[in-house]
């Protein structure tokens, strides 16, 4: 125990949760099969250790799956595709298909923040991601604006 008064942050409950779970990273569902965990594991992999809390793993679950399900579809339709006489019925109804699953995928990356639109921000430029990063590229910063002109004068 230490002396003295405790900071605010010493006190808070989400530093020390934070702090608790640091570095430990979710195990894919027992339940998923190897190619849904794969996916898992590399888009958990991707982000920092504490990006995905437990109350989002049930999305993580739906996105990984939607992964393997795109793949799938995309594989279904190279094959039709590579026919002698493709089905144009069957490849539109297909195609239908990815691009409903598609919005869900996309939609699904973008709540949990994952894609480069939902870390960037012209302040942050996605610095969760950046932290993680190799350190030997660095952008220069942004030269200071000049003094404002005024454009009554």
């Amino acid at each position: 125990m230490t002396r003295g008064r405790k900071s605010a942050a010493a006190k808070s409950v989400f530093s020390t949760m934070v702090s608790l779970e640091r570095g430990v990273r979710p195990a894919p569902p027992k339940d998923f099969e190897p190619d849904e965990a794969k996916v898992w594991r590399q888009v958990v992999d991707a982000m920092p250790a504490d990006w995905f809390p437990p109350e989002t793993h049930v999305m993580l679950e739906a996105f990984c799956r939607q992964a393997v399900s795109l793949a799938f579809l995309n594989k279904t339709i190279a094959q039709l595709q590579k026919g002698p006489k493709p089905n144009m019925a069957e490849w539109r109804k297909l195609v239908s298909v990815r691009q409903s699953e598609s919005k869900i995928f996309s939609m699904l990356a973008t709540k949990m923040r994952i894609t480069h639109q939902s870390t960037y921000n012209q302040f942050n430029s996605g610095t969760a991601k950046k932290a993680r990063a190799d350190a030997a590229f660095k952008p220069t910063p942004a030269a200071a604006p000049e003094e404002p002109v005024s454009p009554w004068s």
